[in-house]
């Protein structure tokens, strides 16, 4: 699927599309294509602990931003948590 199909396909505004494909090629557990804005996280097996941390340091690393396990548990959706990484 080429890169503009995932702008139709996801409903996502660009700089939420460039985080969620930065996301899923920084983090193996969630890059398969089943994947939409509406997922709902804890829906995920791959959803744990260690996604949790790997997703705190992508945060780090990407947006100079800590996050905390409160903030992941309050994400439902995969948008939730794009918005939070994407939050100032």
């Amino acid at each position: 699927m080429c890169y503009c199909a995932y702008r139709t396909l996801l409903a996502m505004t660009p700089e939420e599309e460039k985080a969620f494909l930065l996301l899923r090629s920084d983090i193996d557990v969630l890059a398969f294509v089943g994947l939409k804005p509406e997922t709902v996280l804890q829906s995920l097996p791959q959803w744990d602990s260690l996604t949790m941390l790997l997703v705190m340091e992508h945060a780090a690393t990407y947006y100079g931003r800590t996050l905390s396990g409160a903030q992941l548990r309050n994400c439902r959706t995969v948008r939730d948590l794009i918005q939070l990484l994407l939050s100032r």
